[in-house]
C-alpha cells in the first residue's frame, strides 16, 4: 500500500506531512526544512513482509515494515532537514491479542547494515488505537515492534516476587505473641530461693538466742 502527500519545503520553517489513507498506520512525518527545496513528496508504503533493501529481522514482534521516503534519493540528508519525527499507531486489538505492553512498543529503523531501536513515546490511547511518536535520524526501512515479554508474564513474575517476600501475618503474631509474654516461672525462682533461705537464717538466729 502507498501513501503520498506534498508539501512546499521553506527555509527555516517546519513542515508535516499528514497520511490518511485506510491501512496506512504512519500518521504523519515533520521536520524542520533546512533550505527552499520547493514541493517535495513523501511516500509511505507499506509492505506485506521484510522489505528487499533489508537483511536482517529486528528483534521483537512485528507490527508492521514500511518504508519511509522524503523526496527523491538523497534528499532526505543533514544538509537539507534535521529533527525528523514519526508519528503512528497500533491497533489495539493487536495489542491484546498479542498480550503485549504499549510501553514496549518503538519504531525501529534499518540504517543499510543494521536496527536501530529509535527513541519512541506513548502519546495517547485511544479507544482503538495507541498513538506513538518517534526521533528518528533519517527516512528508509522501519519496523514497528515490541518487546516479547508479554504483560501477564511480566505481571505473574512481579507477584511470585512480592509473594516471597511477604510474611504470614499469622507467623508474625505468634513469633510476636512469643517473644512478649513474661518470663514469670524465670523471674520467681531466684525470689523464692531467697525467701526461704531468709527465712532458715532467722528461725536459726532466733533458736541460738534461745
Amino acid at each position: 500500500l502507498k501513501d503520498v502527500d506534498n508539501e512546499f519545503l521553506r527555509m527555516n520553517a517546519n513542515v508535516t506531512y499528514e497520511f490518511t489513507r485506510p491501512g496506512n498506520d504512519i500518521q504523519s512525518i515533520s521536520f524542520y526544512s533546512l533550505k527552499n527545496s520547493g514541493e517535495i513528496a513523501s511516500t509511505i508504503e507499506v509492505l506485506n513482509n521484510r522489505s528487499k533493501l533489508v537483511t536482517s529481522d529486528p528483534e521483537g514482534i512485528v507490527y508492521k515494515y514500511i518504508n519511509i521516503w522524503v523526496g527523491k534519493a538523497g534528499f532526505a540528508t543533514g544538509a537539507n532537514l534535521k529533527d525528523a519525527v514519526v508519528q503512528f499507531k497500533v491497533n489495539n486489538s493487536w495489542i491484546g491479542e498479542n498480550d503485549i505492553s504499549p510501553e514496549s512498543i518503538r519504531l525501529q529503523r534499518y540504517d543499510g547494515t543494521a536496527w536501530e531501536a529509535l527513541p519512541t513515546e506513548l502519546v495517547v490511547n485511544t479507544p482503538n488505537y495507541a498513538i506513538f511518536r518517534a526521533s528518528t535520524p533519517g527516512f528508509s526501512s522501519f519496523a514497528i515492534t515490541a518487546d516479547k515479554t508479554s504483560v501477564n508474564s511480566t505481571d505473574t513474575k512481579l507477584q511470585a516476587t512480592r509473594s516471597d517476600q511477604l510474611v504470614d501475618p499469622a507467623q508474625t503474631e505468634s513469633v510476636d505473641h512469643v517473644q512478649t509474654q513474661p518470663k514469670s516461672s524465670n523471674f520467681f525462682v531466684p525470689v523464692i530461693a531467697v525467701i526461704l533461705i531468709g527465712m532458715f537464717v532467722a528461725g536459726y538466729m532466733y533458736r541460738k538466742k534461745k
